[in-house]
């Protein structure tokens, strides 16, 4: 794999940690970002902070998922083919449904995942890289 060819498929929190510049964001996720051709979300993660946002856990600004598609992201839709990959996620039940959700989206969908979520990193998928390394 060359720089600037792959697409990557980034977590909630670390769309998050990656727009706002942050240090929770590993050197090497940051790098693997920074070298991807595309980046995507999943419409779960707009749902997910929404509802952090509602629930005052997280100040998100209105147009923040509007500035994102200005900035080249895409937002992936979860579909039926992505409910369709949860059914081999084993090791992921009784975990946050919205988490599986991404996770099924990155297997549907043929995209590497970051994340920091421990428990999915604990899967040892190989399409699954660690957002604090």
């Amino acid at each position: 794999m060359t720089a600037k060819t792959m697409t990557m498929l980034l977590d909630s929190h670390v769309l998050l940690w990656f727009s706002a510049g942050s240090s929770k964001l590993g050197k090497n996720a940051r790098r693997r970002i920074e070298r991807a051709h595309q980046l995507h979300y999943s419409s779960l993660s707009a749902l997910e902070l929404g509802i952090k946002s509602i629930e005052g856990k997280l100040n998100l600004p209105k147009n923040y998922f509007a500035s994102l598609k200005a900035a080249g992201f895409l937002e992936v839709q979860f579909d039926s083919d992505h409910a369709t990959e949860l059914t081999t996620m084993q090791g992921l039940i009784g975990h946050d449904p919205i988490d599986r959700g991404i996770v099924a989206t990155a297997i549907s969908t043929n995209m590497p995942l970051i994340t920091a979520d421990r428990r999915i990193l604990a899967l040892n998928l190989p399409f699954v890289f660690d957002a604090q390394d």
